[in-house]
């Protein structure tokens, strides 16, 4: 079960990095890496191909965030700054904050769930898949008084209530958008609606590695 909700969790990742690579605003660039990046560290979890350690998944998708962060602050400064009319203004300062912001968060709960799973495919012994060992058997090992378990159980609960509060933020994003001035805006019915597909791909994809985790 816990395998084919790891795969399942493939798809609206895989649909929200389209969305975020074919999205036409700042930081584009950034984003589309750390889409691309959080993508592979999945498809690591599920196929074990090329099987990188956990830890450096994470290290990558927290330093991608970092760097998309950047990016789409710096580019949203220069187009505010270009911009003349006050509504295309408020939507340059407005809108793609909240994109970054929303995909800074999303990075940093994957590198979160990842952590753990691979705490937990430890436990269930060498070469055996995150998915194979949930959290109860994480909880097991702490509450059996291992060392550092403290910080395991720690993690786990952090993790948990992390993951579940950003797919609540993801909710009320995509709600934002689809109501907002965005999706008012004078562009392709299509395009407009990218940050929507964006934001709920990737609300989902977490709750789903999430319940794997779980399983």
């Amino acid at each position: 079960m816990g395998e084919l909700l790891h795969a399942g969790a493939l798809v609206p990742a895989a649909v929200g990095a389209c969305c975020t690579l074919g999205a036409r605003r700042s930081g584009r660039a950034a984003a589309g890496v750390s889409a691309v990046v959080m993508l592979l560290a999945m498809l690591d979890t599920v196929f074990r191909m090329p099987g990188l350690p956990a830890l450096v998944w994470a290290a990558l998708l927290i330093g991608t965030a970092l760097a998309a962060a950047v990016s789409a602050r710096a580019g949203s400064r220069a187009r505010a700054a270009g911009v003349g009319r006050a509504g295309s203004r408020a939507r340059a300062a407005g809108v793609h904050p909240v994109m970054a912001l929303h995909g800074g968060l999303g990075m940093i709960v994957m590198a979160g769930l990842l952590l753990v799973m691979g705490g937990a495919g430890e436990l269930g012994g060498a070469g055996a898949p995150a998915s194979a060992v949930s959290v109860s058997a994480v909880a097991a090992s702490v509450s059996a008084g291992h060392h550092g378990g403290g910080a395991s159980g720690a993690l786990v609960a952090l993790v948990g209530v992390g993951s579940l509060a950003y797919a609540g933020y993801s909710a009320v994003v995509a709600l934002r958008l689809a109501r907002g001035p965005a999706a008012a805006a004078h562009c392709a019915a299509m395009r407009r609606w990218l940050p929507v597909v964006e934001v709920a791909g990737m609300g989902a994809s977490t709750v789903l590695m999430l319940l794997a985790l779980a399983a």
